[in-house]
């Protein structure tokens, strides 16, 4: 019976649950042309368009929902998910600002207006808003993101860090979260060695052997030239998580940085493409592990795959690297220029620019 809705979302349930998606959005498609006015139709629509990333359409359909639903804090908060998401600042700013009225989604409304503030260049905006988040975990995730824009201005590092402190003691369940969020600002903020690595051994001493802290510690050694200690701490993690791809990635990739011990670096790196074949962090540390071992078909493949999923400046980089190395000077340059188009501060790839010219 066409008139009815609740077979449409059955037959489109179990259709999604067999993984036939696109089945399933026909499916709820014909629900909604035959009953256009079924607001759990035109919902369960609208989210399988967002499950197959079909956004705009997605879009177009929580508009029609909230026309005909405004006051359905639901649907403004899928809506409004959305056009955060697709970066709609001014379509989704309304909506949050409504929600926020909302005793369900009071905090998750705040904290998100937070967030289209910030990225519409309110940065003062969203602090207050972050701040004024007073209740819940997500009080954590907000303080984060005030701190990170507090600290923009060097003059209030000391307030940043103070609001992570804080955070700290209220929810020591994330207290690891926020000992790498005031990690990263110190060091970026210039401060010295000793402070960060103070800060590193004090959240270790409290959390021994955290493998994120190990890994961002390690990390923050290599950005440091420190690369003993980096590699004490990457194999720390290793001893303690063996399949961790992360730091089978790193480890690796330092190495052929290094141009050191590359048959070993080449052994980490394989072992995280097989946990993760798919990252492209991983398949460009490949490409450069082989074109360090002088394999430059091989590293070209690697790299080409990696460059076409996330056009990264530092794959780029790499990319142009091996085929000027392979001969194709043509090709590298145009490459080249492109990336720095893309990406016109990143000074990796002006000196690599300048290098080739030279």
């Amino acid at each position: 019976d066409p008139a009815a809705a609740e077979p449409y979302l059955l037959l489109a349930r179990v259709l999604s649950s067999l993984g036939r998606r696109e089945e399933a959005a026909e499916v709820l498609a014909r629900g909604v042309a035959h009953n256009p006015d079924d607001r759990l139709l035109r919902t369960a629509w609208a989210r399988q368009l967002v499950a197959l990333e079909r956004y705009d359409q997605a879009l177009e359909e929580f508009r029609e929902l909230a026309r005909r639903s405004p006051d359905d804090p639901e649907i403004l908060f899928g809506y409004a998910m959305l056009a955060t998401q697709e970066k709609r600042w001014d379509e989704a700013r309304p909506l949050w600002q409504k929600l926020r009225a909302t005793p369900r989604f009071a905090n998750e409304a705040t904290y998100f207006l937070g967030q289209v503030e910030e990225a519409s260049g309110h940065p003062e905006t969203a602090i207050g808003l972050y701040r004024s988040i007073h209740r819940g975990e997500l009080q954590v995730d907000a303080a984060i993101r005030a701190a990170a824009l507090i600290a923009k201005d060097p003059s209030r590092l000391a307030d940043a860090r103070r609001l992570l402190r804080d955070a700290r003691k209220a929810f020591p369940k994330r207290a690891v979260d926020l000992y790498l969020a005031e990690a990263q600002l110190l060091a970026q903020n210039g401060a010295d060695e000793a402070q960060v690595l103070g800060l590193y051994a004090e959240a270790l001493k409290a959390h021994p052997d955290d493998t994120r802290l190990l890994y961002a510690r390690g990390l923050y050694r290599s950005e440091t030239g420190d690369y003993k200690g980096m590699e004490a701490d990457f194999r720390r993690v290793l001893a303690l998580e063996p399949d961790d791809a992360d730091a089978l990635n790193a480890l690796g990739y330092m190495l052929a940085e290094q141009n050191v011990r590359l048959q070993e670096a080449l052994g980490y790196i394989r072992k995280a493409l097989r946990l993760r074949p798919d990252s492209p962090a991983i398949q460009d540390s490949m490409g450069w592990v082989l074109y360090r071992l002088g394999r430059l078909d091989e590293a070209l493949a690697y790299l080409k795959r990696a460059y076409a999923k996330d056009p990264d400046p530092e794959i780029a980089a790499h990319l142009v690297e091996v085929l000027w190395a392979r001969g194709r000077q043509q090709e590298a340059r145009r490459l080249l220029e492109q990336a720095l188009k893309a990406h016109p501060d990143d000074k990796g790839l002006q000196a690599l620019r300048r290098r080739l010219q030279s």
